[in-house]
């Protein structure tokens, strides 16, 4: 049987369009401290990290290396995903729940404001194929728009219902900043950002960052806090061609992690 897994503490810096005070491991500290002091916990408790940071974004070939003083992870165990969060903590769990480690710190940070996001992403993609043609996230992003509303699932006009309530709902955070409040009738009439997508149906770049202490549940049992279990993790893909040779048309790609509530 897996080992029981649990996240004991959370932390968040500001996010905002320019954190021009602090530089990446700084602005990542703040997030430690913050989930470090939630769990009662210190960094030397700390047996592993899983670290999450994309080396275009942050301007350097192995961007991790910025950061290892502040996760802790000088000759102890480290694991950098290129990807977002939520993949640094499915694997966290994994390595905790297999028994290999016991307190894990998860860490995801971002300075989008350090570059031109356009050419940032431009050079991620395949350099002999698709680079000249300019494609970003944006354009990729119109595309899947233009299948998703083509399949009738989903309008513009509900996908802008959940661009108004999110925005609803990162206001009312603390730590958010730089989100102003839009109507529907404002996100269907903002400029064209890569048709049929528009300004507003696009996250604002921010900076910030964001940790979780995941620890074992003999280590929970032991803290004074009220752990939040990790009760199911899944992860699906969609196919890999785009032209059926698959048979099968495959479920849509993503990554589902569901959390039970405190205990």
């Amino acid at each position: 049987m897996p080992e029981k897994v649990a996240i004991v503490g959370v932390g968040q810096t500001v996010h905002a369009a320019v954190r021009s005070d602090v530089d990446v491991s700084e602005l990542l500290l703040e997030a430690i401290v913050e989930a470090l002091d939630d769990a009662g916990l210190g960094l030397g408790d700390v047996d592993n990290a899983v670290t999450a940071c994309m080396d275009f974004l942050d301007g350097r070939t192995i961007a991790n290396m910025s950061i290892a003083e502040v996760v802790g992870s000088y000759l102890k165990s480290e694991a950098r995903l290129c990807a977002d969060g939520t993949s640094a903590l499915l694997y966290e769990w994994a390595r905790i729940a297999t028994g290999g480690f016991r307190i894990g710190l998860v860490t995801a940070h971002c300075k989008e404001s350090g570059g031109n996001l356009h050419d940032i992403e431009v050079a991620a993609t395949d350099p002999f194929t698709q680079r000249r043609l300019g494609i970003d996230g944006d354009a990729v992003a119109g595309l899947s728009a233009r299948l998703v509303y083509a399949s009738g699932e989903v309008s513009p006009r509900e996908a802008a219902e959940v661009v108004v309530e999110s925005r609803r709902r990162g206001r009312a955070h603390p730590k958010s900043a730089d989100l102003p409040e839009v109507s529907i009738d404002e996100v269907l009439s903002a400029e064209l950002l890569a048709d049929p997508l528009r300004v507003y149906d696009k996250a604002p770049p921010m900076d910030g960052a964001c940790v979780l202490v995941v620890v074992s549940e003999d280590v929970a049992r032991t803290l004074n806090v009220e752990p939040v279990w990790v009760t199911g993790v899944a992860a699906v893909t969609g196919r890999y061609w785009s032209d059926g040779r698959s048979g099968e048309s495959g479920p849509p790609g993503g990554l589902g992690i569901r959390y039970c509530g405190s205990r």
